[in-house]
């Protein structure tokens, strides 16, 4: 199977996607798009803001969106919505044009990272209105079986460097070398 030119970032929020896709995107001289932010840039609001004026529902048809268009690029890193996976259109639009990695840290390092964002509170919605790692092992129970049908490499971002991670993406995307 050749290897798509785009790569895809899935996981749970705070697992390291954007951080990840700036960082791979740097090293391969590609265009790295932030899904959530593109959404809020169109949008004019926090994703909060849409799930609490118009619902999940709404966010997840403009996710959809944003994701069928960026997929049409020909080179990208793509960090994507931790729930982009809940689409069975949108796993397969995934799996068929990107290089899927998915980042999965163990829950506690999932809890610190988005408590210790304070971003997160202003931008992001409760899924559940449970506490941070109540939601976080919901929501990961649930998205788990489809992270991992859509994902080509899984990364645990929970040790190592960010740097260390985007080198075994490059190994494992491009075992030949660079294209």
């Amino acid at each position: 199977m050749a290897v798509p030119a785009r790569i895809a970032l899935v996981g749970y929020r705070g697992s390291g996607k954007t951080t990840l896709g700036r960082l791979l995107a740097r090293r391969l001289d590609y265009p790295f798009v932030d899904t959530d932010l593109v959404v809020e840039q169109r949008q004019g609001v926090s994703i909060a803001t849409i799930f609490a004026n118009e619902g999940e529902s709404a966010f997840r048809r403009y996710e959809a969106e944003v994701l069928s268009e960026e997929l049409r690029q020909d080179r990208l890193v793509l960090a994507t919505g931790g729930g982009v996976v809940i689409s069975p259109k949108n796993r397969q639009r995934l799996k068929s044009a990107a290089f899927v990695i998915w980042l999965d840290p163990p829950v506690a390092t999932l809890t610190r990272r988005v408590a210790a964002d304070p971003r997160t509170i202003d931008r992001r919605p409760s899924l559940t209105g449970a506490s941070a790692a109540s939601e976080i092992e919901s929501v990961l129970r649930q998205r788990r079986p489809w992270y991992q049908e859509v994902a080509r490499l899984r990364i645990d971002t929970s040790h190592g460097s960010p740097e260390t991670h985007v080198e075994e993406i490059v190994r494992a995307w491009a075992p030949e070398g660079l294209p």
